[in-house]
């Protein structure tokens, strides 16, 4: 599968949820962002070959994310934080896949 045709997984750390599409939609949008001058606080989390593994990831992260807000620090925005290190650490891990054609 190219690059272009993977699927993305973003989070809105304002919003709360997901953004599933296609890496040449979300490279589209965030042009269009970029032209309009404007920002949007949605972070790629995850790249996959299919929908079924998407979903399946969006499913983990979704009962992480209740996990850790929810029973080891309520109220506490500081999880964003480490879903970004989390995710940076994924993408790095998917793009050292994607450069070796795994």
């Amino acid at each position: 599968m190219k690059f272009n045709d993977m699927i993305v997984i973003e989070w809105s750390v304002s919003q709360g949820c997901f953004h599933s599409y296609s890496v040449r939609d979300m490279v589209k949008n965030n042009q269009g962002v970029c032209l309009r001058g404007s920002h949007t606080d949605y972070i790629p989390i995850g790249f996959f070959d299919t929908e079924e593994e998407s979903i399946k990831f969006m499913d983990e992260i979704r009962t992480s994310l209740k996990q850790y807000r929810y029973i080891e620090r309520p109220l506490v925005r500081d999880s964003d934080i480490q879903i970004a290190i989390d995710a940076f650490e994924f993408i790095t891990k998917m793009l050292k896949r994607l450069e070796r054609g795994v």
